[in-house]
């Protein structure tokens, strides 16, 4: 909650990307600005959305093209997420014709490539996460035991499970590596990008994540947490 508001408070983030668990009409209030919520629920019906529509939130993040008919059917703008698994030109211009606002590319994809790529038909703006704990996996039940949000594997790295709001049947592992691009800004602008997204987890600061990016300031590795450039190079 506290992160919600002190990105919507900062001015900067063109728009912020929230679990749908958090949309209440308590927070509906501290957000003046709801088009710059962007309602991320990992699994959503049309009855959740129109739901959400009358709180005055209006974007949602679509994760699978089955998304896209559901959040227009709610009157909705729909924005891409990395699991469309966006590779290549002839994609990107399809999913820009089905009526998405702009995108996040494939996870898996280089930057080299996404420099290259041919975007010829309309506006269509793409982005990449540059930040953030990356999701490994969606379960239908927690390897977990106990109360914990998370488990040590064999070679003693923390790896977090996330449970999404009331569905208990809907867990998604985290990467225990934290991806971070902030040494790396100039590169993203060589690979033509629009945006990038932060992915915070709990309890990290928005200001101070941002003032790595505006700064350029490399993150530090120590025993606990590592950084990692993920597969854009």
């Amino acid at each position: 909650m506290n992160q919600l508001v002190e990105a919507a408070s900062l001015g900067q983030p063109e728009y912020v990307y929230t679990s749908s668990s958090l949309l209440t009409p308590e927070v509906s209030n501290k957000i003046e600005d709801k088009a710059r919520i962007i309602v991320l629920p990992p699994i959503f019906t049309c009855g959740k959305l129109c739901g959400l529509r009358n709180l005055g939130f209006s974007r949602v993040l679509a994760h699978t093209i089955g998304h896209i008919p559901v959040i227009h059917e709610a009157g909705m703008t729909g924005h891409g997420g990395f699991r469309l698994n966006i590779t290549n030109s002839a994609a990107l211009k399809e999913y820009a014709s089905l009526g998405l606002a702009d995108t996040i590319m494939s996870i898996e994809v280089s930057l080299q490539r996404l420099g290259s790529l041919s975007r010829s038909f309309p506006p269509f703006p793409i982005g990449v996460y540059a930040y953030g704990r990356l999701p490994m996996m969606l379960l239908k039940r927690s390897p977990n035991v106990g109360d914990s949000d998370g488990f040590t594997d064999r070679k003693g790295k923390f790896i977090r499970i996330v449970n999404h709001g009331n569905n208990q049947n809907e867990y998604e592992l985290l990467n225990p590596d934290v991806l971070c691009l902030s040494d790396r800004v100039s590169d993203l602008e060589q690979a033509k990008l629009d945006f990038v997204v932060l992915k915070l987890s709990p309890g990290e600061s928005v200001k101070q994540i941002l003032e790595m990016f505006e700064n350029g300031i490399k993150p530090e590795n120590n025993s606990k947490l590592r950084h990692t450039k993920g597969l854009y190079y």
